[in-house]
């Protein structure tokens, strides 16, 4: 067939840019055998391929060499590069690399009880694994060492594909792409050694750019990858197989098909097993059930889904979803959305009850209409940085990890929540007042490293877990006039408290307090337990009120300026840091002498120290 020919047959096939653009990097690849059929569902931008199609055209290889190393064992090949590793032919053994990966980066491999049925798979891991720590890789790399430590080779067993998926998982881009999916690359040879021995053929070439596969000798460009299953705008790529949409009456919404003919949404996640599942479908699905849909488009290629002539979603030219409207739902389960990295908008007027991890992997949600919900989940909007303003009045329970890391919340209305589970608002920087009526319980972490809030209303809250405002500077005030417990770190390094009320207060953690310079007064008069470090390094308090019976940890007002104490004669100081089965208890001599120790230090600071007795111990 003459160049011009397929010159003519690419331009029809993937647009007029990309024949062009093929034509002025190298004509001699319009010559490479099959190519109208290797490009068809390669996109309509060449640029990304244009190196690796020369490559093609330039490839030679010596069939000499590949014939004398098709039999060798890929494993002991594998074992010359220096990995230890094995046939996953059992669940077992597919799972049992999964104790090498971090928590938030597990492969959706271990999650798929049949994976290793329709694929071959080879697991490998470097002899020194255990020195190769995740914390010494804070900018991660596919390929650099932590990355390459523990691998999973993966090859569809009808034949025509293969992934090399490694440590990072979806911390990186293109984890299943890694040493570009040829196993030459780990090691020469290996790719030969692998279809030799499984009795199976892959295309495996070098350089294939992001964002794209190679499949039964076809260039596949893919915008998503979800759980093995790749996604363009027009097909998706499943199990080594192809399945393209029938776009008369059929889109692609995310990772999800809209069936305008049928009246659903469709997933091909769904099958045969994939968890976490995404209860999208189902929700959407009941929320158009029996209703007429339609499908408009505007100017900018913006796709509108309407039920019955109601908004229900925005499609925007990439087919991402970036607007949801559920005017009915009153239920929203599980891993709703879980991986929308895209949407902007979410409504939901009549919605009760959030599962849990929905839309936990949006960063971008920026409006958020929620009146009626009373209960959400763990992970709702985790990580999510640009919601600036939260107003949820009916909500009584939120879960761990709601808008943990986001950073731009600068108002927060609750005024019914009762419980907020761990990491409520960790890491934001801009609230400057709180005022939560109702809540009772706190988690761990609330407000960690909010630097601006200065005014807090908790006049109900019972139980806050650690480092409740840790690294918080400009609080001011604080009332919590029925709290019993605080964990550990509370306002740590806190520079401008001067008034605490805490008059039920019996249990304080460690470290709480540290460093604050400007509390004067403490009273709690009901106290019963002090965690290590209590008020250290505060060196401008001179008034102390502490209940009989006080158990104090080690550093107990250490570093500090006291005038008066008001404490009992039968304190204790236990160190937390001895033997558990010989713990080191101080009677309050040993306190009488520290204050005279520090009152030397300090030009004879304590004046006065009144020692009070057990209501029921005689003279």
């Amino acid at each position: 067939m003459s160049e011009k020919s397929v010159y003519d047959q690419i331009k029809k096939q993937n647009g007029e840019a990309f024949a062009q653009e093929i034509r002025r990097f190298h004509n001699g690849i319009f010559e490479l055998p099959n190519l109208k059929n290797m490009l068809k569902y390669a996109g309509r931008d060449a640029k990304p391929l244009l190196n690796y199609l020369l490559l093609l055209k330039q490839t030679s290889e010596n069939e000499n060499t590949i014939e004398a190393v098709s039999a060798k064992d890929p494993i002991k090949l594998l074992e010359k590069a220096g990995y230890t590793a094995y046939v996953a032919d059992t669940l077992h053994k597919q799972n049992a690399i999964r104790k090498y990966f971090a928590k938030d980066e597990k492969l959706c491999t271990f999650y798929d009880p049949y994976r290793y049925q329709k694929y071959y798979i080879i697991n490998a891991v470097k002899e020194n694994v255990d020195q190769i720590k995740r914390e010494n890789f804070p900018h991660p790399e596919r390929q650099d060492e932590y990355g390459t430590s523990v691998i999973s080779i993966q090859i569809l067993k009808t034949g025509g594909f293969i992934s090399i998926k490694n440590r990072y998982n979806h911390t990186v881009s293109n984890p299943d792409n890694t040493f570009n999916s040829n196993p030459d690359n780990i090691i020469p040879g290996l790719s030969k050694a692998l279809e030799h021995y499984f009795n199976t053929s892959f295309t495996y070439f070098n350089d294939l750019p992001d964002n794209y596969i190679m499949l039964n000798n076809q260039i596949i460009h893919y915008t998503e990858e979800r759980h093995g299953v790749y996604f363009d705008d027009h097909y998706y790529v499943k199990a080594g197989q192809i399945y393209e949409l029938n776009q008369d009456y059929q889109m692609m919404a995310g990772n999800f098909i809209i069936d305008l003919k049928n009246k659903k949404v469709l997933s091909p996640l769904v099958e045969p097993f994939v968890y976490p599942y995404d209860s999208f479908p189902d929700v959407l699905n009941a929320e158009i059930q029996g209703k007429k849909l339609t499908l408009k488009r505007d100017d900018e290629n913006n796709h509108y889904l309407l039920a019955d002539n109601v908004q229900i979603m925005k499609i925007n030219a990439k087919h991402e979803i970036t607007e949801l409207y559920l005017p009915e739902t009153k239920k929203i389960p599980d891993c709703f959305l879980r991986y929308s990295e895209t949407l902007e908008a979410f409504s939901a007027p009549n919605v009760q009850y959030i599962g849990d991890k929905c839309l936990s992997d949006n960063k971008i949600c920026h409006s958020l209409y929620l009146p009626k919900v009373l209960i959400i989940g763990d992970n709702f909007l985790e990580d999510n940085e640009k919601l600036n303003g939260l107003d949820l009045p009916s909500v009584r329970e939120i879960g761990k990890n709601f808008l943990y890391a986001n950073e731009s919340c600068s108002s927060l209305h609750l005024p019914n929540v009762q419980t907020i589970g761990d990491d409520f608002l960790k890491n934001n920087k801009l609230l400057t007042e709180l005022n939560m009526p109702k809540s009772e319980t706190i988690g761990d972490s609330f407000l960690y490293y909010n630097k601006e809030l200065k005014k807090i209303n908790l006049p109900s809250v019972q139980k806050i877990g650690k480092e409740f405002l840790h690294f918080n500077k400009n609080c001011t005030s604080l009332n919590l006039p029925n709290v019993q417990t605080i964990g550990n770190c509370f306002l740590r390094v806190n520079d401008l408290l001067t008034e605490l009320n805490a008059p039920k207060l019996e249990t304080i953690g460690s470290y709480c307090l540290f460093h604050n310079k400007e509390l004067k007064k403490i009273d709690f008069p009901l106290l019963q337990k002090i965690g290590d470090d209590f008020l250290y390094d505060n060196e401008i308090c001179t008034s102390v009120n502490l209940p009989n019976n006080c158990i104090a940890g080690e550093g107990f007002l250490y570093s500090n300026s006291l005038k008066n104490v008001l404490i009992s004669d039968k304190i204790k100081i236990v160190s937390s840091k001895s033997d558990k089965n010989s713990k080191k208890t101080l009677s309050f001599l040993y306190i009488l002498h520290s204050l005279y120790d520090f009152a030397q230090e300090k030009s004879r600071s304590v004046k006065n120290c009144f020692l009070r007795r057990h209501q029921n111990e005689h003279s």
